[in-house]
């Protein structure tokens, strides 16, 4: 479960979100691919209108993050390894 998927499941636009938590588009996306998370008077905000209890909302911004995070990581990974000289 993601924020997108809580957020479709209400069903809602990212727009309508944005403007209903007073933020722009750009980031609730970021929100949605855990580049951002979003502060906390705004997560009490995303919940409501979500319709999900605080901590299933943290779980899931958690994750979010956290599948961010190991997706940069492995690319970066790759572009050393690809820059990296080749030994003899």
């Amino acid at each position: 479960m993601t924020l997108r998927d809580l957020r479709r499941a209400v069903p809602m636009e990212q727009k309508e979100l944005a403007e209903q938590i007073g933020v722009s588009t750009l980031t609730v996306s970021s929100w949605e691919t855990g580049r951002r998370r979003p502060k906390a008077a705004h997560i009490r905000k995303l919940a409501d209108i979500l319709n999900v209890n605080m901590k299933e909302l943290l779980f899931v911004l958690d994750s979010t993050k956290m599948a961010h995070d190991v997706t940069t990581d492995a690319r970066q990974g790759a572009r050393d390894s690809l820059s990296a000289p080749q030994g003899a």
